[in-house]
């Protein structure tokens, strides 16, 4: 590519100048991606970059999902640019697709697991998360406990049980991110359900259920209401109703 000439320089005071007037309304993905770059890239047609880019990762979410070192490997892209999208999209992963989301009240499993996907997007190491609930199903805190690797548990049963004496909680849920892709529940996995299940039993506290999460999708490791013992328990803590929609298959 070559430097900027003052064509360019004219598209790109054109293009700031459109944004001032119409926000982001009239642009496509690659534009607005484009735009950023004008911050990142100074002086450089970033044009075919940002096509470049949104053909590579799919969308603007996968662009500012992705990790520096794979961003680094479209073309134009140096170590500069990468880490400097890389930042915006662990901002946006803060700031719009968990703090507004964290103050909700959740009505089902698949609420949470939507919530889920968008708070785990972009880690690339396996991590535990444990989701504390008040009785209103709104998230009281999160505890993120990093695993020692893809199979192995590095958490205490009694720990978390600990915790939701201490934070009153009503009801538990964990889940953990597989980078892989590969959501099959490993041995590790169902052992870590069961034991806390068991443990949070003795305190009165229900475990809601152990989901596996990508950045895309999820799944429950637990049984479905229709043939789990636990539901009658779910039914005396919430009522019938409440336990049908979260044990929905």
């Amino acid at each position: 590519m070559s430097v900027t000439n003052s064509s360019h320089a004219g598209h790109r005071a054109r293009m700031k100048s459109k944004f001032s007037e119409f926000s982001d309304r009239v642009f496509s993905d690659h534009e607005l991606l484009e735009l950023l770059l004008f911050y990142a890239i100074p002086r450089i047609n970033v044009n075919e970059i940002a096509h470049d880019l949104i053909n590579e990762f799919g969308s603007l979410d996968g662009v500012f999902s992705a990790e520096p070192e794979r961003l680094c490997r479209v073309n134009g892209v140096g170590k500069s640019t990468a880490e400097y999208l890389f930042l915006i999209g662990r901002i946006m992963n803060r700031t719009g697709n968990v703090s507004p989301d964290i103050r909700k009240t959740f009505s089902s499993i698949s609420s949470i697991g939507e919530f889920l996907v968008k708070y785990y997007r972009g880690y690339n190491k396996e991590k535990l998360c444990v989701l504390f609930f008040d009785s209103q199903m709104k998230i009281i805190k999160i505890t993120e406990l990093d695993q020692g690797g893809p199979t192995e548990i590095a958490v205490s049963p009694q720990q978390i049980a600990r915790e939701a004496v201490i934070c009153n909680a009503v009801s538990v849920l964990i889940a953990h991110n597989h980078p892989s892709g590969n959501l099959e529940p490993s041995a590790a996995d169902q052992n870590l359900a069961h034991l806390l299940d068991v443990t949070l039993r003795v305190i009165g506290v229900p475990l809601i259920d152990h989901l596996i999460v990508s950045d895309t999708v999820y799944v429950t490791t637990m049984a479905t209401f229709q043939n789990s013992p636990r539901y009658n328990m779910y039914s005396g803590a919430y009522g019938a109703t409440f336990a049908k929609e979260f044990f929905k298959s």
